[in-house]
């Protein structure tokens, strides 16, 4: 039930819906409530109030009452991302690397595992590592 309305909360960011997204975080626990704050937030270019979103969020999700080792990845993909686009390159390499790793242990073959290996490779391109790309 909570992965059904994160899904339609995302899709509502990606078609524009920002307002339908927010009338949706009431129906979430807090760790996906994070999630889908930061997805927001990014979708408004606002890329360190994301990033705290993120936060709190990865922090949710790893402790044990709350644990979410899918979730978990997935906030250090987005936050990889984030950090990628304010130029911290490295370290938003590192958690790309570390959510697809992850992702290919509990989740392999999964729609985010995939996305999470495509994100990989084009960190590398962004870097001109194009041989490493290609063999992400």
């Amino acid at each position: 039930m909570a992965r059904e309305i994160v899904e339609k909360a995302e899709l509502a960011i990606n078609s524009g819906d920002i307002r339908l997204a927010e009338t949706l975080l009431s129906d979430m626990s807090d760790g996906h409530k994070f999630f889908v704050k930061s997805l927001i937030s990014i979708s408004k270019s606002d890329i360190d109030s994301a990033l705290d979103s993120i936060e709190k969020c990865i922090n949710i999700v790893r402790t044990p009452k709350t644990r979410d080792a899918i979730l978990e990845a997935r906030a250090k993909m987005i936050r990889g991302l984030a950090r990628t686009s304010i130029e911290e390159i490295s370290e938003g390499g590192a958690d790309l690397r570390w959510a697809m790793d992850r992702l290919g242990a509990i989740a392999p073959g999964s729609d985010e595992h995939g996305i999470s290996i495509l994100n990989v490779a084009a960190w590398h391109r962004q870097r001109s590592e194009m041989v490493m790309s290609l063999a992400t």
